[in-house]
């Protein structure tokens, strides 16, 4: 029963901290972009080990080191929409707003200067 209780109040504390709720605006659709995820190559060692046996016990043994280059993702994809009009007010125009992957495949849709009724996004600017 602790370990249910436990595991439920870190998926809420998970939820909350990963901003489970996003924010909504509305306008004219403008423009859409993506920002592709970055990577670095990086160095990663690792042990060799090998079994070695005599009289019968087997043990492992580290016969070395393995170099090797990996890409390390740094930054995901980011998805992000421009609209203009920003909530009824003329003068907030090309304002870009960083929204999920499937808000944005919406916005992909729509045409320069359709209006947007809801749009939900995690945070302003892109």
């Amino acid at each position: 029963m602790k370990i249910r209780l436990i595991a439920a109040s870190s998926l809420a504390v998970l939820l909350c901290a990963c901003g489970g709720s996003a924010s909504q605006v509305s306008g004219n659709q403008d423009d859409v972009k993506t920002v592709k995820a970055q990577y670095k190559t990086v160095t990663q060692r690792t042990n060799v080990y090998s079994r070695s046996c005599s009289k019968g016990k087997c043990k492992s043994v580290k016969t070395g080191v393995k170099t090797m280059q990996v890409r390390k993702k740094v930054r995901d994809t980011k998805y992000c929409v421009e609209l203009d009009n920003v909530n009824g007010k003329s003068d907030n125009d090309d304002a870009w707003f960083t929204v999920t992957s499937s808000e944005y495949y919406k916005a992909l849709k729509r045409d320069e200067g359709d209006k947007v009724s809801k749009m939900s996004y995690n945070t302003r600017g892109c």
